[in-house]
């Protein structure tokens, strides 16, 4: 693997593993409007200044690499992580937030993140919970 990809790579991997990390904390401490609005602080408009960029399926493997070394990382957290990823490159997204009735009674929650018309992040059953959040960053798109 030519040094500027590995380069390329371990930046990637190390951005997914820090916005898992930073929105697992915040989502401990803060309600999650709050976090939220954290999110949208991180994402400045794209400028074509983030280097490495990837695209929508590889920066999706990266937080899902990049959870498994985040205790803690929840459908949320992760959708948070790659919906502010995404936005940082100028691709457009949705992030959604669910809910469903449990086989017992009780509520589930779930969070998934949309690009280009697919589902990249928490697509497992997710099409048995009713959105009742959807989140679009303002962003200048480029090409996906």
């Amino acid at each position: 693997m030519p040094a500027m990809l590995l380069h390329s790579r371990i930046r990637l991997h190390a951005e997914a593993w820090i916005l898992c990390l930073r929105f697992r904390m915040l989502l401990w401490r803060w309600p999650v409007r709050a976090v939220l609005a954290e999110a949208q602080r991180l994402t400045p408009p794209w400028n074509g200044s983030v280097r490495g960029t990837g695209d929508g399926p590889e920066l999706a493997w990266a937080i899902h690499r990049a959870a498994r070394l985040s205790p803690g990382s929840t459908c949320l957290v992760r959708a948070l992580a790659l919906h502010v990823m995404l936005a940082r490159r100028g691709l457009a997204s949705v992030l959604r937030i669910g809910a469903a009735r449990a086989q017992d009674g009780d509520m589930e929650a779930h969070a998934w993140v949309e690009h280009a018309g697919q589902v990249l992040l928490g697509g497992d059953g997710q099409d048995r919970y009713v959105a009742l959040l959807s989140l679009e960053f303002p962003c200048s798109h480029r090409s996906s």
